[in-house]
């Protein structure tokens, strides 16, 4: 079995072959259609001019067997049917190329859409990442038998019990406004970034990176 990536690059292959044979087939149609109205109206040119002089050939008393005109008439008009034929099967055959063209166009659009989306998601998700590791540090994984396990249960209970994370989010509003504010504040609208420390001697229990 050939790799993911291979049978992707595999198909994008054969679709942007696919694309470049219907742009031109397309190509060919447009000009088809071209040629045979170019053709048509000739032919009506050349049934108008010959009116013109057949009728100037009768001013000056000469005259044709009618059969001539039918003739002329009957193989004329055939070529304007076959003609005609050919553009309107043309004319199908454009509209569908075209509409392959644009669907292709489309799920072009819609993969590079999808494409940056997925990019701005993941520099989103990467900016968090980095937000959080700013605030708290690298995550620490803990055996069960660590004795920082109960102390990692106390720091993600906001994470796993929605009380936890009330009575925490409250004690920390508690600190954002002036002492007596009923009910502290609103949860802020972005981080609520660390003071400095006070004192040297608070500095020196911080972790710095």
């Amino acid at each position: 079995m050939a790799p993911p990536n291979s049978a992707e690059n595999l198909k994008q292959k054969q679709i942007k072959e696919m694309k470049l044979t219907a742009d031109k087939t397309l190509g060919k149609v447009v000009r088809e259609i071209r040629e045979a109205r170019k053709m048509k109206d000739t032919l009506a040119g050349l049934k108008k001019l010959r009116a013109i002089r057949s009728d100037a050939a009768e001013n000056r008393g000469q005259l044709f067997p009618s059969s001539v005109g039918e003739h002329f008439n009957s193989k004329t008009d055939d070529l304007m049917e076959l003609l005609t034929e050919q553009i309107v099967a043309c004319e199908k055959e454009e509209a569908a190329l075209k509409l392959i063209v644009q669907t292709e166009q489309a799920e072009a659009r819609e993969k590079e859409e999808n494409a940056k989306r997925q990019r701005q998601k993941e520099e989103e998700e990467q900016g968090l990442q980095e937000d959080l590791t700013s605030l708290f540090g690298q995550e620490v994984m803990y055996y069960n038998n660590s004795s920082m396990v109960p102390f990692e249960q106390f720091y993600q209970q906001a994470c796993l019990n929605l009380h936890s994370l009330l009575a925490i989010r409250e004690t920390w509003d508690s600190f954002l406004v002036p002492e007596g504010t009923p009910g502290s504040s609103q949860v802020p609208d972005g981080w609520v970034e660390p003071e400095p420390p006070s004192s040297t001697t608070w500095a020196t229990a911080l972790k710095t990176s």
